[in-house]
C-alpha cells in the first residue's frame, strides 16, 4: 500500500468518483479535471494522491497505473478503472463507483449506529459499577463487620466484604486497567489470522451482534459482487475482490468457496446453498439461481442489497430497544446484590435481639 493508503474514507470516494464522472462528462480533458479535483480535495490524503497521479501521467503512465502507482485506491476501484479502460470510457464506470461508496458510507454509518449507543449505555453502567465498589462497598462492608465474626454472616454478605477487601488492597483502579488490558491483548491477538479466525466466530454467533454482523457481510457481498458484475469483471475476478470488502471470516472463506466452484465450471447457487444457508440464510442462494438463470445476477444481487439494507436499519433502531432493558437489568443485579447482602445480617441480628428479650 502506498503513503496514502487508508486515508481516504468512502464518503470521500464517493464525492470525487461522483464530481470527476461529472467532469468527464461536461467534455472537461482529464488534467484538468485531476489539477481541480487536487484543489477541490487538497486539505485530505486524496489531494496529496492526485498531485501523484498527474506527476505519473506526465511520466508517461497509464491513468490506471497512475491510479495503482499511487497507492491510495483499493483494489476495487483500481479493477473497475482497468475495465473501463479498456472499454474506452470512464463516466460511466465513475458514476457506478460513486454509488457503491455513498452505499458502503451508509453502510457504515449504520453499523456505527448500531454500536455507539449500546457502548455508551455500557460506560455509563461500567462507571455507575466502579463508583458504587470503590465508594459504597467499604461503607457496607464496615458495617457487616460491626455485626460481628464475619465468618458467621450469610455467604452474599461475605462476597460483599472479600470484594471490599480487594478493593481497599489493590484499588479500584484495577477494575479498568484490567479490562483495557483485555482490549489490548484482544486487538493484538485479533491482527494474527488465528486470532481473527477465532475472534470472528465468536463475534458471529453472539446473540443479536452476531446476526448484525453477518447481516453487515451479506450486504458487502450482494453490492460489491453486483458492481463488480455489471462493470465487465469475469466472476471469479469478481468473487476475488468481494471477499476482500468482508470483515468476516467465515464470509471470507465462503467467497473463496465460491470463487473456486466457479473456477471449476459449477455455480455459485449450489455453494451458497451447503456453505452459507446458515450463515446468510436461504433466500440469498435463491437470488443468485433466478440471477444465474435470467443472466440477469448483478441486477438481482443488486435487488436483495436494498432489501437487506434496510433490514439492517430495523435492526439498528431495534437494538437500543433491547440493549438499554439488560443494562438496567444487570445494574439492579448489582443493586440487590448489595441490598442482600446488608439487609439479612441486619434481619438475622434483629430476629436474635427479638429472641433473646
Amino acid at each position: 500500500m502506498g503513503r496514502w493508503a487508508g486515508r481516504i474514507d468512502s464518503n470521500t470516494l464517493a464525492r470525487f468518483c461522483r464530481l470527476w464522472s461529472q467532469s468527464l462528462s461536461g467534455g472537461v480533458d482529464l488534467n484538468r479535471t485531476l489539477a481541480t479535483l487536487e484543489q477541490r480535495f487538497g486539505q485530505s490524503g486524496l489531494g496529496s494522491a492526485l498531485g501523484a497521479v498527474r506527476r505519473s501521467l506526465q511520466g508517461g503512465a497509464t491513468l490506471v497505473e497512475a491510479l495503482e502507482d499511487s497507492g491510495a485506491f483499493d483494489s476495487f476501484f483500481v479493477s473497475l478503472m482497468r475495465v473501463a479502460e479498456a472499454r474506452g470510457g470512464y463516466a460511466e464506470t465513475l458514476r457506478e463507483l460513486a454509488d457503491h461508496y455513498e452505499q458502503r458510507h451508509r453502510l457504515i454509518r449504520t453499523a456505527r449506529g448500531a454500536l455507539i449507543q449500546p457502548a455508551i449505555v455500557l460506560a455509563l453502567a461500567f462507571l455507575v459499577t466502579i463508583l458504587v465498589a470503590s465508594l459504597a462497598l467499604p461503607a457496607f462492608a464496615s458495617l457487616l463487620t460491626d455485626l460481628g465474626d464475619p465468618n458467621g454472616l450469610p455467604w452474599v454478605s461475605r462476597a460483599l466484604i472479600a470484594l471490599s477487601d480487594f478493593m481497599t488492597v489493590f484499588g479500584w483502579w484495577l477494575i479498568p486497567a484490567g479490562v483495557i488490558g483485555l482490549v489490548l491483548l484482544g486487538r493484538l491477538w485479533y491482527a494474527t489470522p488465528p486470532g481473527k479466525a477465532s475472534l470472528d466466530a465468536l463475534a458471529a454467533r453472539l446473540p443479536v451482534f452476531g446476526g448484525l454482523a453477518r447481516l453487515i457481510d451479506k450486504v458487502r457481498f450482494a453490492r460489491s459482487l453486483s458492481v463488480l458484475l455489471d462493470g465487465g469483471l469475469p466472476p471469479d475476478q469478481a468473487l476475488e475482490l468481494t471477499a476482500g470488502t468482508l470483515n468476516l471470516t467465515g464470509s471470507q472463506r465462503i467467497v473463496e468457496d465460491l470463487r473456486q466452484a466457479v473456477l471449476d465450471g459449477e455455480e455459485m447457487s449450489p455453494v451458497l446453498r451447503i456453505r452459507a444457508e446458515d450463515w446468510w440464510g436461504p433466500e440469498l442462494a435463491d437470488v443468485v439461481e433466478n440471477g444465474e438463470e435470467t443472466g440477469q445476477l448483478p441486477e438481482a444481487l443488486a435487488r436483495q442489497a436494498k432489501v437487506d439494507e434496510h433490514d439492517l436499519e430495523q435492526r439498528v433502531k431495534n437494538l437500543s430497544t433491547l440493549v438499554k432493558p439488560l443494562i438496567t437489568i444487570a445494574l439492579g443485579l448489582l443493586v440487590l446484590f448489595i441490598v442482600l447482602a446488608v439487609v439479612v445480617p441486619y434481619i438475622s441480628v434483629l430476629q436474635n435481639l427479638a429472641g433473646g428479650s
